[in-house]
This record gives structure tokens, C-alpha cells and sequence, in this order.
């Protein structure tokens, strides 16, 4: 039956069994009415949203992060279904910036500008390491698969390296035998090639950078194999230029996002 049609349904007319279900039907009814009206006068206390109204639907519109509105609709007899936007900040940057300047460190020292030392491994341990953790987790959080497996796992990364630069130093373990570090960095390199793979469906700046990064660890793990130290050089320099690129990510989307336009194209 037409709930639209009751009213015109006299009661005194109706069995005496119906008369459970009208009631059930006008209280639904009721119900409805009473849902609708609370969403529509009661939005949540935010500056952002404003209601319009009018004969046929109502319309809930929120400013988004992105300064677009989205508007969502509700008839006449549901209540308006409100979606969380969200508007937290882009957490990549800071994964980008972690990894980048922290792998310009180290491969400075590859190429043989200087030894490894305490400011490698506490940039290492703090921005290489639990800044892209923390990046990766604020990606989980955004529903970014890409961005989560990535910058946890390079922030893992830095934490085992240097790992297994301190353990032995205090004595703990055994520094690892040059063909043990040649299949870690190979394993990586593994891991870093497949995540190129995904970055052929994003802009050419993280192409660069998971590219570069793959011949990285292929050329390190090169040079730990085969105990040529031109190699290590070699890798040191392309390190070097892939630290630079994630850099420029990093600071592309920063400034991007500040001024509203595309000041670094990526």
C-alpha cells in the first residue's frame, strides 16, 4: 500500500486486524519525517558547511580541502547522508624529503667525500627512518596503498641499515660478509623495481626517482659482490642524483600546493 494514500483511508472502514499495521505504517512515517527535519536543522557545528533547501530535495554542500564543493542530495522522505571529506595534509613530501636528502648523505659518502659517521647514521635513524614510518602510517590513513608499502618499508630500510652498522660496532653481532650485504641490497633493489612498475600510472618525477633508486641498489650490490670499489663510486654519484630527484618531488608538490599552480612541474 501507497503510505502516500492513508489519508485518504477512512479507519472505521478497515478490519479490526489492519488496524496494528496502520499504526506501524504511520509511525514509520513519523519517524522519517522527524530523522529528515533533525539532519537538515542540526548539521554538525563546522564553518564549513552551509544547507539550502527547496520544494523537491535538500542539499547538504561542504567546502572541501580543495576548495571544490561537494554536494550531496537526499529526498524527501530519507534523511541527507553526510560524507566525511578529508582534509588532512599530504604526508608524501615529508616521506619524499626523508628518504632523498638522507640517501644524498650516504652516497656522498659512497663516492668518497668523506667516511661513514655518526651524522649519516642519526639522519639515517631519525628522518631516513622513522619520518618516512610516520609518512607511511599518515598514507594508511589516507587509504594510499602505493604510499604506505613504500615509505614504511624504506623507512624500515634506514633502520636496518644502520642497524647493522651500530650492532657490530657494540658488539652484538658480526658485521655482514660483502656477498650477505650484496643480496640485501639486491633484495631491495628486487622490491624497488616492482614498485616502479606501479609508478608508470604516476608523473615522471616518482618514475625518476624509483628508477634511479633501482639501478641504485643493483649497482651497490654490484659493488659489494665484486669488491670493486669503482663501482661503489659509480653507484655513490647515481645515489647522489636520485636523492637529488626525490628532493625535487618533495619540494615540487610542497610549493605546488603553496601557490595554488605548478611552480615545479613533476
Amino acid at each position: 500500500m501507497d503510505p502516500s494514500h492513508l489519508a485518504r483511508i477512512d479507519p472505521h472502514h478497515l478490519p479490526v486486524s489492519f488496524l496494528p499495521v496502520l499504526g506501524y505504517i504511520s509511525l514509520e512515517m513519523v519517524y522519517r519525517q522527524i530523522v529528515q527535519n533533525f539532519t537538515i536543522r542540526h548539521p554538525p557545528q563546522d564553518s564549513l558547511w552551509r544547507f539550502t533547501q527547496n520544494s523537491l530535495q535538500q542539499r547538504v554542500i561542504r567546502k572541501g580541502a580543495t576548495n571544490m564543493y561537494k554536494e550531496l542530495t537526499a529526498t524527501e522522505t530519507g534523511p541527507v547522508i553526510v560524507e566525511e571529506l578529508d582534509e588532512t595534509a599530504n604526508p608524501a613530501p615529508l616521506g619524499l624529503m626523508g628518504f632523498g636528502l638522507t640517501t644524498v648523505l650516504l652516497n656522498f659518502h659512497n663516492a668518497g667525500f668523506f667516511e661513514l659517521g655518526s651524522m649519516i647514521l642519526g639522519m639515517g635513524l631519525f628522518y631516513g627512518g622513522l619520518a618516512q614510518v610516520l609518512a607511511g602510517t599518515m598514507e594508511w590513513r589516507k587509504g594510499n596503498t602505493f604510499g604506505t608499502t613504500a615509505f614504511t618499508s624504506y623507512g624500515f630500510f634506514w633502520l636496518s641499515l644502520v642497524a647493522l652498522v651500530a650492532l657490530p660496532a657494540l658488539g652484538v653481532a658480526e658485521p655482514p660478509a660483502p656477498v650477505a650485504m650484496a643480496i640485501y641490497l639486491a633484495m631491495w633493489g628486487l622490491f624497488t623495481a616492482a614498485l616502479f612498475v606501479g609508478t608508470l600510472k604516476m608523473n615522471r618525477a616518482l618514475q625518476f626517482v624509483f628508477a634511479s633508486l633501482t639501478l641504485l641498489f643493483f649497482l651497490l650490490a654490484l659493488g659489494d659482490f665484486t669488491g670493486n670499489p669503482t663501482i661503489t663510486v659509480i653507484a655513490g654519484y647515481e645515489g647522489i642524483i636520485c636523492g637529488l630527484s626525490a628532493m625535487y618531488a618533495a619540494l615540487a608538490q610542497v610549493l605546488n600546493e603553496v601557490y595554488g599552480k605548478v611552480v615545479l612541474p613533476l
